[in-house]
């Protein structure tokens, strides 16, 4: 099954804090200007705040785009923001949640695309991340 581009888009900013041209290589949405347009749908819908700040990939002060924590979806379900809990004060640092979304952190970071993570509340099986950079699947 393949996620939409506004599925890949949360799943990038569940894990980090980009402007738009990052956000466009890390989701693997293409042209940037469909990225454009989805997060201004998706801050309008209060899912995520748009705002003037350094973008954590490229560093440069642009417009970036940052997951809300406490997201209302009025009965949307979104596979993609439920499947890495962020850390939370009642989880130690070392849960497996808790790690597992820092390491995708990283790989958003370093020009991975994220196309799945498993859930570690349901204690789903399978692998915990795929990943690929340049067609290389990690």
């Amino acid at each position: 099954m393949s996620m939409s581009n506004k599925d890949k888009i949360l799943s990038s900013i569940t894990h980090a804090t980009l402007c738009d041209d990052c956000l466009s290589n890390s989701a693997n949405v293409k042209p940037r200007q469909t990225v454009y347009s989805i997060c201004r749908s998706l801050s309008k819908a209060s899912i995520i705040k748009r705002y003037e700040g350094i973008c954590e990939h490229c560093h440069k002060s642009k417009i970036i785009n940052q997951f809300l924590n406490e997201v209302k979806t009025s009965g949307e379900k979104l596979d993609s923001l439920r499947s890495v809990k962020l850390n939370s004060e009642n989880t130690p640092w070392y849960w497996e949640g808790n790690v597992q979304s820092k390491v995708v952190r990283y790989l958003v970071l370093n020009g991975y695309t994220i196309h799945s993570v498993a859930d570690t509340i349901s204690r789903s099986s399978g692998k915990d991340i795929i990943a690929s950079k340049s067609g290389s699947e990690l």
